[in-house]
């Protein structure tokens, strides 16, 4: 397993031939530094990483909350209660009942029905212990590299070498397009089970469920 951020560009880079058209190119030794393969591996890294997390509940980057923090600038329109999303949310929230998740027997039994928009999940329910906010599971925006576990690794690493690749090579996107097959159809249907559930690219903002109760 990769331990920083220069590990995982040398990982992606090899899968492209070390960053040179034809192979025996070269890796890098500081994601800040100066040569133009460490720009493009600064400029992607945290975008790339970004789209990753949001595109699959990672067991890796799952966290759960209390928002408590009224919001007064969203409009709720139908809805009775905003509050704000944590500092590091970055998708995939569930409104679940706080007493309910931390009960053995009815772990996650509820899921409530919710929308996601501007830094703000709103409900008709407050779900928390106290009855003062609202409860969430969340993915967030996880950037230690020693917390990644395998699977994310090894689908971020596709895709930043996918990204990266257009920039390096000359094959007119081959690469890209068969890295990105490769993420899609072989890296993300391993982790279903364990990390559902996938999603496209995009962040989860304006979401909303369609059911306003789930029991299990």
């Amino acid at each position: 397993m990769a331990t920083s951020k220069e590990e995982i560009c040398n990982l992606a880079l090899a899968k492209i031939g070390g960053g040179l058209e034809g192979g025996g190119g070269f890796f890098i030794d500081d994601i800040t530094g100066t040569s133009q393969t460490e720009k493009l591996c600064n400029l992607l890294y945290d975008p790339t990483r970004k789209a990753v997390l949001r595109r699959a509940k990672w067991t890796c980057a799952v966290k759960y909350a209390e928002c408590t923090t009224e919001n007064t600038t969203v409009e709720k329109g139908a809805w009775s209660y905003a509050y704000d999303l944590p500092s590091d949310y970055l998708g995939r929230c569930r409104v679940l009942h706080q007493d309910l998740h931390q009960s053995t027997k009815s772990r996650n039994s509820v899921e409530y029905d919710h929308q996601v928009v501007q830094g703000a999940v709103l409900s008709n329910v407050l779900t928390n212990s106290d009855g003062d906010g609202i409860f969430i599971e969340y993915i967030f925006d996880l950037e230690t590299v020693t917390d990644f576990d395998e699977a994310f690794e090894e689908a971020f690493v596709l895709k930043f070498a996918g990204e990266m690749a257009p920039a390096l090579l000359a094959d007119k996107n081959e690469t890209r397009w068969r890295l990105q097959r490769e993420y899609e159809d072989l890296v993300l249907p391993l982790v279903l089970g364990e990390n559902a559930d996938a999603i496209g690219d995009n962040e989860d903002e304006g979401e909303f469920t369609t059911i306003t109760c789930r029991q299990a």
